[in-house]
């Protein structure tokens, strides 16, 4: 028997400047690793998806479609914080309040996905999609969607900065937009360490909460418990 674990945030080259492997190979590479099922959760578009799709379907592995949507205010709870990364020759980077993956369920999920990933790229301009939670859970209320909130969703964020009271009152909402069977709260912890109480920095020590620690993964899983929504462990893979 393969490896039960499945990978649920998994990116490909199609995601720009952040992914690596084809899809081609990430499923070339689950298949030696022997688990029998992948997630390809590329950001903000299903560019690599029929590629991925062919490919698990000639190597027998389950596939599971989804999108790692960036997230921008639209009033549904605690809001992100928006910044500017620089880069190499001193460009920024446009970057997102907040991210939330959405999968599909089978093929009216995809269609589904396919008419969200349209609105989200109508409702932005080029280099910025404009998701928001608002149009996501109009997308989702139908149950043919899935979406999963991790530390760098509104709920990740507001757990890190020490504001339960936040995440429980996001989490709530999404819950009561599209129920609470459409919503996961995604576990990772890539032993990062975690930020003094009160403190809120990034990975380069100022701006954001750490995400992704072995502390913020335990809180957030004490509010997915407390507001009765399931949890997935997960990882994010390049």
């Amino acid at each position: 028997m393969g490896d039960p674990f499945v990978h649920l945030r998994t990116v490909s080259s199609f995601s720009l400047r952040h992914g690596v492997s084809t899809p081609e190979d990430l499923v070339t590479r689950a298949v030696d690793l022997g688990q029998r099922a992948l997630a390809l959760t590329d950001r903000d578009g299903l560019y690599g998806a029929v590629r991925f799709a062919q490919a698990c379907r000639d190597a027998d592995l389950g596939a599971i479609l989804g999108v790692d949507f960036a997230l921008v205010a639209g009033g549904s709870g605690a809001p992100g914080v928006r910044r500017r990364t620089p880069v190499r020759g001193g460009a920024a980077v446009w970057e997102p309040d907040s991210r939330a993956v959405v999968f599909a369920r089978g093929g009216r999920g995809w269609a589904a996905l396919c008419r969200l990933v349209s609105a989200v790229q109508l409702a932005g301009e080029r280099g910025r999609p404009a998701a928001t939670a608002e149009l996501i859970a109009e997308y989702a209320r139908h149950g043919d969607l899935i979406v999963m909130l991790g530390s760098d969703s509104t709920v990740g964020q507001a757990v890190a900065r020490r504001r339960p009271d936040l995440a429980d009152a996001e989490l709530r909402w999404w819950c009561q937009q599209i129920g609470p069977g459409a919503v996961r709260v995604e576990i990772a912890s890539h032993r990062s360490r975690d930020a003094s109480p009160g403190a809120a920095t990034d990975r380069a020590g100022a701006g954001r909460v750490v995400l992704r620690s072995s502390a913020t993964a335990a809180r957030l899983l004490g509010v997915a418990r407390e507001v009765g929504i399931g949890a997935v462990l997960s990882n994010a893979v390049r």
